[in-house]
Order: structure tokens, then sequence, then C-alpha cells
């Protein structure tokens, strides 16, 4: 999993005596302090962090669950449990963080600059703001790295993936066994296409993390997507061993099947991994993974049914789901057939703009070429191999669970093959096999289309 963290936690606390009748502050061994009025709420709370940093988020809010209600006033329990619990459900989230901010003036200064850090982003929706106070909190904190790799964090959301390796390899100089470090630079090589940095990164992320789950998942992703299925297993398998309701590794096996070609094992891995998912984000995307997987099957009536019933998206309407809707319904539209596609989203306002949303941008692209080709029009096509085949041939390495971006790619060169444009399908398909010469969905198309360009080229018969 990308966001995949490890924070060595000592076991032992010493005391600090206070004031009667006020709280004491418990110390773990990194010198990272919480305040609290009670040991056994501490021991909860440090359970919380590691299987936090694990990303055993289940685990992590019974723990801090289990804090509160040892030490009801315990601001640190608060803070991360309402961070833990904005995606799926913001009304508690922001009961939490609001409820926090009553004992503000009762703990750390520490503590009181991640309290603002959150209230700024959660709250305010400030950006800005909130990029200042971790700063801020950094010139107070130098020795900090989760402040290092929060700040990375955000200048990666915004698009400055350059800027925040440089604080990567600043927060590996204060710590150079921060093991989350080497598994962010990872995904960064990966989406640069340096696969073999990549790799060389999340094995001493592996190294650091024997025990955890999340290593083992990182490596089985990079595998899977490269088409080195079998050692992608090896690795995923070895995740649920340590974990067996570890739902991303789950979801990487099935998109081992789907670059197998075997779109029915995939649909009923994605399934799994659905129902096992703690947050929204990545439910709906494996259950829209189940739904495509069924329609690459043949099954469209059983694809649009799962789309339909989609629990998210019946459930939880307004914008924390819109992007969700946007591309089921860009699943329906573009991909499926089943009428117009959505309008695309507006472009970047600034020149770099996030990751996201030039993902968003040509996955909109993509749908509305396909959707295009089908009714004859190849003109939006043939301007995507030119101006967008190129850049994204640039950037192979960004990976979902269901590859949504090569099955676009592979379901346009189908369309253009059928339309009788070989030569800008078989471009296409290039691209795509140059990540993975084992995606058997690219193989196939590569050898429809040079079946359907042989037939063409056959004269007829004479006197026909």
């Amino acid at each position: 999993m990308t966001v995949s963290r490890k924070w060595q936690v000592g076991t032992a606390a010493a005391v600090l005596a206070v004031a009667a009748g006020s709280a004491a502050a418990y110390y773990v061994s990194t010198r990272r302090e919480v305040t609290t009025s009670s040991a056994e709420a501490y021991e909860a709370y440090r359970r919380g962090r590691e299987n936090e940093l694990k990303l055993y988020r289940r685990e992590a809010a019974a723990a801090y669950a289990e804090a509160l209600a040892k030490d009801p006033g315990f601001f640190m329990a608060m803070l991360r449990l309402a961070v833990l619990s904005q995606d799926r459900d913001p009304d508690r989230s922001r009961s939490l963080l609001l409820g926090a901010s009553r004992f503000r003036d009762a703990v750390s200064a520490r503590e009181r600059r991640i309290f603002d850090i959150w209230a700024k982003l959660m709250i305010d929706k400030d950006v800005p703001a909130a990029e200042r106070l971790t700063d801020e909190y950094l010139k107070a904190y130098p020795d900090e790295p989760e402040g290092y790799q929060f700040r990375a964090m955000q200048l990666m959301k915004s698009g400055q993936a350059d800027k925040a390796m440089e604080v990567f390899a600043h927060l590996l100089s204060v710590n150079p066994n921060y093991a989350i470090a080497y598994n962010i630079i990872g995904y960064q090589w990966m989406g640069r296409g340096d696969f073999a940095k990549a790799e060389d990164n999340l094995k001493k992320y592996r190294f650091l993390a024997p025990d955890q789950a999340n290593p083992y998942d990182s490596l089985g992703e990079l595998y899977a997507n490269t088409g080195r299925y079998e050692e992608a297993e090896e690795n995923l398998r070895k995740a649920l061993e340590l974990k067996p309701d570890f739902f991303p590794a789950i979801g990487h096996l099935a998109s081992v099947a789907v670059g197998r070609g075997d779109f029915k094992a995939a649909g009923a891995l994605f399934h799994q991994a659905a129902k096992l998912a703690d947050e929204i984000g990545s439910a709906t995307h494996l259950a829209i993974g189940e739904a495509l997987s069924a329609m690459e099957a043949g099954d469209r009536a059983g694809a649009a049914a799962l789309l339909d019933a989609n629990p998210v998206l019946a459930t939880e309407p307004g914008e924390r789901t819109k992007e969700l809707r946007e591309v089921v319904a860009l699943v329906r539209g573009g991909i499926m057939g089943g009428g117009a596609v959505p309008s695309p989203p507006p472009a970047p306002k600034t020149d770099h703009g996030s990751s996201g949303e030039q993902r968003r941008l040509l996955a909109y692209g993509l749908a509305r070429a396909i959707h295009e080709v089908r009714a004859g029009d190849l003109t939006g096509a043939r301007s995507l191999v030119s101006k967008e085949l190129p850049a994204y041939a640039a950037r192979t390495g960004e990976f979902d669970y269901y590859p949504y971006f090569p099955m676009l790619w592979v379901s346009l060169a189908g369309e253009l093959g059928r339309a009788g444009a070989a030569g800008e399908a078989a471009e296409i398909l290039k691209v795509v096999l140059a990540r993975n010469p084992r995606f058997q969905p690219a193989l196939d198309a590569q050898r429809r289309i040079r079946g359907e360009a042989g037939a063409a080229t056959i004269p007829a018969a004479p006197g026909a």
C-alpha cells in the first residue's frame, strides 16, 4: 500500500511527576510525549499508535477508543481517532476534533502544534495554513520524523514530487531507519518508471519491518504490475500469513489475476478485498474492480448490477463521494457503453497540477475516445495517441488495484483495431507491454489486432 508506515515505539515509559490533581505526561522511548491521566489509557494508546503505523486501521481505532474509555480527556487519543475516522464517519471525526479542542491548553506545546495542523486541514480546509504550521513544527522539532513525513506528503499531494523527495532524503539523514521513507520513496521511483530503484527501496522497507504485512504487500504490488507474477504471489501470500485480513494484499492478488487475464478469479478476489476494506475509497474502487472484472469476463449485466448495488454510492451522497460517483459514471458511459460519457473535471489551476487531477483528465479523455471510436469518429483517439500516449509512457509506474489505465488503453487499442487503425493500436499496446510484457489483456488484443489487420489485407478471390 502506498501510504504505509512503521514507527518503532518503545514499551517503557518514564513518568514525570507533576502538581497534585493534574495529568501525568507519559513519554515513549523516542521522546515523543502524550498527556494522559491513566497508565492504562497510555498503554492502549501505544498499541493504537503501533497498529496505525502498521496500517492496521481497525485495530488502531479500537485501541484509541479503549484509551478514551479509560481517560475521556485523552487529547492525542481523540485527535488520532478523529484522523482515522474522517473517511468513514466524518461527523464523528469532527466531533472528536472539537472535543479535543477543549483540552488544547492543558497539553504540551508539541501536542498543540499537531492539533493545530490537523484542525486547519480538517475543519478550516486551509491547506496553505497547514503547510505553514508544519514548517513551524519542523523548526521547533527538527529531529521529528513524523513532521517530515507529513510535509513530504503535503508536497506530493500538490504535485511537487521532487521537493517531497528532498524532504524524505533529509528525513533519512535524521533517522536512516525510518521505514516509511523507504516505502514512499519506492513508490515515487515506481511512478517515474525506475522499477530497479523502487525495488531496492521497498526491500529496505521489508528489511526494517519484516514482521508487518505492508512491506510484503508493497513489493507484491510492484511485482504484480510489472509481470513478475510468481514473486508477487510469494510476497502477497506472506503478507496474508502475517495478517489474514490485510485487504490490500488480497486486492493485489486480484491485480495479478487481471494481469494473467483470469477475470473470474480477479472478480472473486476484488469482492473479498472490498468486504474487508476499512476506508470508503479503497472499498469502492475494489468494488468497481469487481464490476469491471465481471464485464471483462462477459457479464455486462452483472457488472451493471454490481455498480448499482454499491452501498457507498447508494447511501453516501454529497461531495465526499463525488469522485467515486464520477468513476462509476465513467465506467458506465465510456467503457461499458451505457450512455454518454460525463463531462470531464476542470483542468488544474496550476501548471504542475496534482497527479490525481492529471490522471482524472486522462481517464475522461480515454473514455471519451473509446466512446467516439465506437461511434465512428477516430479524431479524438488519434489526438490522444499522439499527445497523451508519450506522456503516459514516461510515467509508467502509476498503479491501481484494478489496472484502470492499462485496461483503458487496451480497450482503446481494441476499438481502433476494429476501426482499421491498426498502426495507432499497435503503438498503444507497445507502451502498455513496455511496463508489463506479460500483461495478458494487451497480448490478447495484440493477437486480435494482428489477425484483423491480416484479414483486411487478403485480396478478394478472382471473380468474387
